[in-house]
């Protein structure tokens, strides 16, 4: 029987990021806590939305209180930017992580893929089909990009991680005591700013 988890799982992007809470049971079971993306405008200053991204994922932290934070690896594609941006969106989304006392874990994107699907090359649409399948749900009707259900596979790949042995997880933080501070935002606000959906 294994021990009861939540993971809050993230796929970073400077102008949509998706996230997904997922729950394990004592039994084993797999259960859809909430999942949603972040947007913030392109034509917002990088450090700008680099800030929105952090506040937002602290807000979700905060409402959700996840265990760890699991994330894709930083990836050197042939788009030096991209990744150079990736890889800062990435930062801010660990930081809220750690600041919250999250321990973070880091796949590989061919290894969220393999988890879930069986295939490191598998599209993001089968990705979606097969993590709600895990999930018991259509994620058509809850993850209305491919970026929340790309969150939601790293989720569950961490999850499948700890069911056996780790070593396929880099993890980068041990589990602290969380912070009693309250999130620099709310929820509505960051609503407000069109980052979080209303309601």
């Amino acid at each position: 029987m294994s021990a009861a988890r939540r993971v809050l799982g993230i796929d970073p992007g400077t102008r949509t990021t998706g996230w997904g809470v997922i729950d394990r049971d004592e039994r084993g079971g797999l259960h859809l806590v909430a999942c949603g993306s972040i947007r913030s405008p392109a034509r917002r200053p990088l450090p700008d939305r680099l800030l929105d991204i952090h506040d937002a994922v602290a807000v979700v932290i905060a409402d959700h209180e996840p265990h760890t934070l699991s994330i894709e690896t930083a990836y050197s594609g042939p788009n030096v930017q991209s990744a150079l941006r990736l890889g800062e969106c990435r930062a801010v989304c660990m930081l809220a992580g750690r600041r919250a006392g999250l321990e973070v874990a880091e796949y590989p994107p061919a290894r969220i893929k393999k988890a879930v699907t069986g295939s490191g090359n598998a599209r993001k649409g089968r990705v979606r089909d097969l993590v709600g399948s895990a999930l018991g749900r259509d994620l058509s009707e809850v993850a209305f990009d491919l970026d929340t259900s790309d969150a939601l596979a790293t989720a569950l790949c961490h999850l499948y991680a700890t069911d056996g042995p780790l070593s396929a997880a880099i993890l980068v933080g041990e589990r602290k005591k969380r912070r009693s501070g309250r999130a620099r935002f709310t929820a509505a606000d960051l609503a407000k700013r069109g980052m979080l959906p209303e309601g």
